[in-house]
């Protein structure tokens, strides 16, 4: 199931590749960090991209040029917020498992700029 999520998440940032604007950019940054810290060898490693992804999410998010849902946007910061402290507790499969929710909400947010 995380497989396939992780081909689905990274095609979608190739389409967003595509049709990246400044505001669509921040996102798809977010996008790639949560997946890194999906798939981060350590709790450490886990948190420094969440930490990443959440400074990019927030520009995106106040980016007034894209069309996101902010709700989600936000939902999937509270996730990285859970990220990094788990990360920051040693926990990686909880901070990895917060990471994954971070980037559906993310993606889901962005799933309108395709329609």
């Amino acid at each position: 199931m995380k497989i396939t999520t992780l081909f689905v998440n990274s095609l979608i940032i190739v389409l967003f590749s595509f049709n990246a604007g400044a505001g669509n950019n921040e996102l798809i940054e977010a996008i790639k960090h949560t997946q890194k810290a999906t798939i981060a060898d350590n709790a450490k490693d886990v948190a420094i991209h969440a930490e990443n992804a959440k400074k990019h999410a927030n520009t995106a998010k106040t980016d007034k040029n894209i069309n996101i849902d902010g709700q989600k946007i936000d939902m999937g910061i509270v996730f990285l917020d859970q990220a990094i402290s788990y990360g920051e507790k040693g926990q990686t499969a909880a901070a990895k498992n917060a990471a994954a929710d971070a980037s559906i909400n993310f993606l889901n947010a962005s799933k309108n700029q395709f329609q």
